[in-house]
């Protein structure tokens, strides 16, 4: 059980203990037998209007809506006239264990009385305006409890509903992300196999491994940067094989913390991006660096790449910048800081993003 429950639950405990000490010790002086017949009696009947005020009245009228405030007093009301009538009744099963004349003898102001009465007595204990001042303090509480229930439940489902859209809008936006690697890797094993070129089984199995990833890995929530690194260093393996000179791709990464937990993915789109704008397949001064570091929980990513459309790629479906910033805005609110710039011929991208 939640500790947050069990503290309601006892704090709920010890208001009803503390009602029956009260009304135990109100009427203790008529006699122990009266005084605890009579405690029962009007507890059970007050828990009784607690109950059928948490569990009918207020979710059929008062939380349901406004506008059945009217129907909720008046159902009200009459559960009071309906509570008076017990509690009378209550009185006088209670008043069968009272001594009358060792109470007669007590009240020395009912000596002209010639006989002492159960009208007299429930008189004495001021019956009606006793039960509505518990009746106020029990249905304060039932309201106050109920209440505060029904906003618990009322946040949660909102917050399961918010979770269940972020999940949804993320496995979207990760989908679009795998045909887009699938075309361009393919792509090049089919220009290796068409070029003869050695390391094909090799390329192949790599892919096999890479595909693992993205079918179960991905399915995670979150995966180690350890895995995320080895997918990426694969991933830019895979767009080196088109290029004469790979040695204007860079790669440089530092990870203090390997097993740091991250979104699958969201790191991909960035090099992607890079490779698709830089012209690094048609441009001898076309160039990317990339650099990746960890320390204590901080992500760094960045990528810097020339800017010149392929002929290749012209036309080409992106990822796009939006697809990246609305993942991060989804999985890591408040955690990140993405930076997208474009002097002349020289894009740059910066993700610092707090993953700890």
């Amino acid at each position: 059980m939640h500790w947050k429950k069990i503290k309601r639950n006892a704090g709920l405990s010890l208001i009803w203990l503390g009602l029956f000490a009260t009304l135990y010790s109100s009427v203790a002086w008529v006699g122990t037998d009266y005084a605890i017949v009579r405690a029962i009696t009007e507890l059970t009947l007050l828990f009784s209007v607690y109950q059928l005020n948490k569990r009918v009245l207020m979710p059929r009228f008062l939380l349901r809506e406004k506008k059945l405030l009217g129907k909720y007093a008046i159902y009200l009301g009459l559960t009071f006239i309906v509570l008076l009538i017990l509690d009378y009744i209550g009185y006088e099963f209670a008043f069968k264990f009272v001594d009358t004349d060792q109470l007669y003898s007590q009240i020395e102001a009912w000596d002209e009385t010639p006989e002492f009465t159960f009208e007299d007595f429930y008189e004495l204990m001021f019956g009606s305006s006793f039960i509505t001042a518990s009746l106020l303090v029990v249905l304060l509480v039932s309201i106050l409890n109920e209440q505060n229930r029904y906003d618990r439940q009322r946040e949660q489902a909102r917050k399961n509903m918010a979770e269940a859209k972020m999940q949804a809008e993320l496995k979207y936006l990760k989908a679009q992300i795998n045909p887009h690697f699938l075309f361009n890797a393919l792509g090049s094993l089919h220009s290796m196999s068409y070029m003869k070129m050695e390391g094909l089984p090799d390329n192949i199995a790599k892919l096999s491994d890479m595909l693992r990833y993205l079918i179960y890995e991905c399915k995670e929530k979150e995966v180690t940067l350890e895995k995320e690194l080895v997918y990426l260093k694969s991933f830019i393996d895979f767009q080196l094989l088109r290029l004469d000179n790979p040695e204007r791709v860079t790669f440089e990464y530092s990870l203090n913390n390997p097993e740091t937990k991250i979104e699958p993915m969201l790191l991909e789109p960035l090099v992607e991006n890079a490779f698709k704008h830089s012209g690094i397949d048609s441009r001898d001064d076309a160039f990317i660096h990339i650099k990746m570091s960890e320390e204590n929980g901080s992500l760094n990513f960045e990528t810097v790449n020339s800017v010149y459309e392929s002929p290749k790629r012209k036309g080409e479906p992106g990822i796009g910048n939006q697809n990246i910033e609305h993942r991060l805005e989804l999985r890591y609110p408040d955690r990140y800081s993405f930076f997208n710039n474009q002097k002349g011929n020289v894009h740059r991208t910066v993700l610092a993003l707090k993953l700890t």
